[in-house]
């Protein structure tokens, strides 16, 4: 047997009879046609749930990273699939450019971000995805399948947000624009004003999302916009120091305490929603979006209507007042524009996206249990790497195209090589 393999919070861990590290294409193609043995692909290690445990033979892909051909008329690069999203946009800065979106964590890498249908925020932005315009497959025979968004239809909608199970992602052709400038601007209003007047903030930014702490009556709101005129604009670089003081520090301390002394997580929640004030900052796209994320946590996240998401989150807060819960993390709301990638959680469905975290050396399946079954009655879809418990039964009347993306599935991997007992579970049962 190999090492063991854990993912990013060291919650899951997994021991393959194998691992393979690819560096090329090559060498990809050659390590699927080793076996006929199941397979599954590890990128970052940052989902909550096994996606990519296996007792068999485990693609690490870190070593297959980098951009290997930039389409200067299309305003596209292709990308190798490990590389890491926070790598992707250092680079693409060099050359001038920038991806339309991403979330606020960087770490991850492309092929694990796109599979899951990452996001970032913006009414008008699509989830990570949705940018892709190709991607190529290593195929259980090991051979290679490129599918792109103008010519393959319904196997590229089934591709783009695949879960890794059609086959092993080997690199991707995103599309780009000019490098851009954005300002972040922090603000705290009360969050009954904020939930009331959400529509018309969403419209005013590119981006647009608000925190809220339990038992608080105040939202963290955070809104980007692009900055034109080069390095002219309001505001400042956000340092890494503020960062990590304000972002890490600061909640790990206020969990602790919480954690040992849980009476006190109303009081300390109201002292943190108090303590950012406002601000306002400037910088690139890609060093703007990502936040760093040192304390550790447990997450459940889901898409719900963007029309029933303020409803959502007035259920889950009297849900958490009601029932005393010491939440000490913030609860992030976001909003994600529709697309038509078949197992995407906004397909044909604009969205409001909520989180529930919970530190990770707090007890979380009271709370979880209970903001699940509220998201559900708001027809909601989950996060495919976070927390959740949702099965077949209960997601294929929400996504029109779940079958047909069985079908696809079927048909690409007819053993089932590329599927592992959590996604059986989730996909098939």
């Amino acid at each position: 047997m190999s090492e063991w393999l854990s993912n990013w919070t060291g919650d899951l861990r997994w021991r393959p009879a194998r691992i393979e590290r690819p560096k090329t294409h090559d060498e990809l193609v050659a390590a699927v046609r080793s076996t006929d043995a199941p397979i599954r692909a590890l990128g970052a290690g940052h989902s909550f749930v096994p996606l990519a445990a296996t007792d068999h033979l485990a693609l690490q892909l870190d070593d297959l990273r980098g951009l290997e051909l930039l389409d200067s008329d299309r305003s596209e690069v292709t990308v190798l699939a490990g590389t890491r999203l926070g790598d992707l946009g250092a680079r693409l800065a060099d050359l001038g450019l920038a991806i339309e979106n991403q979330g606020d964590i960087d770490t991850q890498s492309l092929a694990g971000a796109l599979s899951t249908a990452t996001h970032g925020t913006g009414a008008r932005l699509g989830c990570m995805a949705s940018q892709t315009m190709s991607l190529t497959l290593i195929k259980a025979s090991g051979d290679d399948l490129t599918l792109t968004r103008d010519q393959d239809g319904a196997r590229f909608q089934a591709a783009a947000v695949s879960l890794g199970c059609l086959g092993v992602i080997s690199k991707v052709r995103l599309k780009v624009r000019a490098a851009y400038l954005l300002s972040d601007v922090r603000r705290t209003l009360p969050l009954d004003q904020c939930l009331a007047q959400l529509e018309a903030t969403a419209a005013a930014h590119r981006h647009f999302e608000f925190f809220w702490f339990p038992y608080s009556d105040l939202a963290l709101t955070k809104t980007l916009d692009i900055v034109e005129g080069g390095s002219s604009g309001p505001g400042r670089p956000r340092s890494r120091f503020v960062s990590l003081l304000l972002d890490n520090l600061g909640l790990w301390l206020a969990c602790q305490a919480c954690r040992l002394a849980p009476r006190w997580t109303p009081a300390l929640n109201r002292l943190c929603a108090l303590a950012p004030g406002e601000s306002e900052y400037l910088g690139p796209a890609h060093r703007i979006f990502p936040t760093p994320r040192l304390v550790r946590f447990h997450e459940v996240e889901y898409a719900v209507p963007v029309a029933r998401g303020p409803d959502c989150l007035r259920e889950i807060r009297a849900f958490i007042t009601d029932r005393q819960l010491p939440v000490s993390f913030p609860i992030e709301y976001r909003m994600v524009a529709g697309d038509d990638l078949f197992l995407s959680p906004f397909y044909e469905r604009d969205s409001a996206t909520i989180s529930v975290n919970m530190f990770h050396k707090v007890a979380y399946r009271e709370l979880f249990e209970g903001v699940e079954a509220i998201f559900q009655n708001h027809s909601g879809r989950p996060h495919w790497g976070k927390m959740h418990t949702a099965r077949a039964r209960y997601l294929r009347p929400l996504y029109p195209r779940w079958d047909d993306f069985l079908r696809i599935r079927e048909e690409l991997d007819p053993k089932g090589r590329f599927l592992n007992p959590h996604l059986r579970e989730m996909l098939l049962e």
